[in-house]
Order: C-alpha cells, then sequence, then structure tokens
C-alpha cells in the first residue's frame, strides 16, 4: 500500500510542476533558448542520523523518530521528478546516471569531486549536475499526560492519541558544472509542518512510506515544501546557466551540430562558434579549470531534426568538428 501510495505521490507532484511550467511558460518567464541537459544525484542525509531523542518532561512525553527507509533517495526522486516538469531542462534518466556512478565509484552526491563530476557530465551530455544534503531532520510526536514508553513510542504500538507531531526537513543544493567541476550555485529549501490530535497508527503510517511520508502527513508535508522552495530557487539559477553543443559535422557549407528539436533548436536560433584549446588542469587537485576559447564566427540554423540541426555561417571561419557552439539570445553580445 505504500509503495501505491508513493507512486501517486511523485505522480501527483509531476502534475503540479507542469501545471506551473505552463503558467511560467504564458508568462514568458521561461528560460530563453535550448533546453538544458542536467542530472541530479543522489543526496547525502547528514542530518538523518543524528537526530535525538527526548524523553518524559513534566507532564508531557517526547520522543524523535527514525526516518523513513530510503529517505534521502525518496528525496532525491521528488527532486528528479519536480525538475523534470519543467519544460526547460532535459533531466537525464536515473538508470543512466545510476550506473554511471556506479562506474566512477561516485558514492553519494554531496561528495562529488571535480574531476568526476567533469567526467560524469561527458559521459551524459549534461551541462550541470545537481547535488546535495539533508541539513535538517526533525520528526517528533508528543503526548500529554502519557505514561508511554520510549521504545513503545518509537514502535508505534500505542493505540493512545498523540496529541502533536511535527516535522522539519531542509535540503542545501548544489549545481555543478559538469565541464569544470566548479560549483556555479547553492539554494536552500526548507519545510515543516504541524498536526495535532494524531493517533500513533498515523505517524507510523508516515515513518513507512518511502517518498517521504504521504502529503497527509506532518513530515509528507515538510518534505514537499522543502522540494518545492529549493526547485523554484534551482529553477532560477539554472536559467542563468548558458546553453552550449557541439559541432558534430561539416559537409560543404552545412555544419551540423549536436543538439535538434528534442533539446528545443529551432529554426533561426543564433550561436556563436568557438575553439577550444587544451584544457588547464590544476597541479595540486587535478581539476580541470576551464579550457581557454577563440571565437570563429557565428551560426545560424535552417535545418532542425530530432538529433541534429544545421547551420550556415552567418560570419567568421568555417568551424571544425567538435567545434564548441554556445546559444546566442537574441540582443545578446
Amino acid at each position: 500500500m505504500a509503495r501505491v501510495s508513493s507512486r501517486y505521490s511523485r505522480l501527483a507532484l509531476a502534475g503540479l510542476y507542469a501545471a506551473a511550467a505552463t503558467t511560467a511558460a504564458a508568462q514568458g518567464e521561461l528560460r530563453a533558448g535550448p533546453r538544458l541537459r542536467i542530472g541530479v544525484m543522489d543526496l547525502t542525509g547528514t542530518a538523518l542520523s543524528i537526530q535525538t531523542a527526548s524523553g518524559p518532561g513534566g507532564s508531557a512525553t517526547t520522543v524523535a523518530l527514525p526516518p523513513p527507509a530510503d529517505f534521502a533517495r525518496g528525496l532525491t526522486q521528488m527532486l528528479t521528478t519536480a525538475l523534470a516538469g519543467h519544460p526547460e531542462f532535459i533531466v537525464v534518466e536515473r538508470t543512466q546516471l545510476d550506473k554511471i556512478a556506479a562506474e566512477q565509484q561516485l558514492g553519494a552526491s554531496g561528495r562529488v569531486e571535480p574531476k568526476s563530476a567533469a567526467s560524469v557530465g561527458k559521459l551524459l551530455g549534461a551541462q550541470a549536475l545537481i547535488t546535495g544534503d539533508i541539513t535538517e531532520f526533525t520528526y517528533k510526536q508528543s503526548s500529554a499526560g502519557s505514561k508511554m514508553s520510549l521504545l513503545k513510542s518509537i514502535d508505534s504500538k500505542l493505540a493512545a492519541k498523540m496529541d502533536r507531531l511535527t516535522a522539519q526537513v531542509a535540503l542545501d543544493l548544489r549545481i555543478i558544472d559538469a565541464t569544470t567541476g566548479a560549483v556555479i550555485g547553492s539554494v536552500r529549501g526548507e519545510g515543516s509542518s504541524t498536526a495535532t490530535g494524531v493517533s500513533a497508527e498515523y505517524a507510523k503510517a508516515g515513518r513507512e512510506l518511502g517518498m517521504g511520508g504521504s502529503k497527509q502527513t506532518p513530515l509528507g508535508a515538510a518534505s514537499r515544501q522543502a522540494i518545492e522552495k529549493g526547485v523554484d530557487a534551482l529553477v532560477k539559477q539554472l536559467r542563468g546557466v548558458p546553453w552550449q553543443g557541439r559541432i558534430a559535422d561539416i559537409r560543404g557549407d552545412k555544419v551540423y551540430i549536436n543538439a535538434g528539436t528534442d533539446m528545443g533548436i529551432r529554426n533561426g536560433m543564433k550561436f556563436d562558434v568557438f575553439v577550444q584549446g587544451d584544457a588547464i588542469v590544476d597541479p595540486e587537485s587535478g581539476a580541470t579549470l576551464g579550457s581557454p576559447d577563440q571565437r570563429l564566427g557565428q551560426l545560424t540554423i535552417t535545418e532542425v531534426s530530432p538529433k541534429f540541426a544545421v547551420g550556415k555561417l552567418a560570419e567568421g571561419a568555417m568551424p571544425k568538428r567538435n567545434d564548441v557552439v554556445r546559444f546566442r539570445p537574441a540582443g545578446g553580445e
């Protein structure tokens, strides 16, 4: 039953963000240009292991409830679903990300090294990776005038009424440049919720759902608020990340780039073309600091297919395969 509830929670959340994205598009707030390809890595759960329990105090008893199983992974799924609801972005499929993470032995996303992040970005074709940590987690239930034991409360086998159930969740999220591994943005999302006059079985149900509790429970509501606030802040920062691709081929006067309608490329779009030099590598950390580049000219897209687009040189020198193209917004310098 919990698994079914989790599935419907994800579907409902996807619908919520799809509706929000449609509204944003109508208001002209969407990111300009092609869709940005991003990967969401597993959240770490630093705060999940440090919650402490409280015993009887006066006429009240308060206990700290443990997080649901796979709580961090559940929030990662909610974050992924929420971002996927925005048509401005292409979110890498979880199976692809899991496979690459295993190959790279990345472990928890919060500890991704710059060199590893750049490697993952290259393999995924992503421009940005989202990583983060659950930095605050509080889930407690209190009973006034009860002699319940701490052990029994955690087991949730009491039939007595609980006076109060409270939850607080906070996420610290980071945007990683998938080329250099550098942190290019960070946001925070917080959520809290309280319910009074709830039963022990209600608290137990909230702990059993892997997606952070059903939306009716305080833990589910707090988790949802934290995700919503975090995603709103992420989207604003991701809209400032410039889109770039590569020259895939040159045939006569036709220049092919490695993105098409699937990525939001349309006829008439303009792209600046750059030739990149060798990467500059930090001698101490081994991290890629970037690659110096030189502008060659500008392309105007004339033909578009799902996976690639064709452009003609509007100015400058003819590029070569693997040269970089960067979207040039209307009126951009």
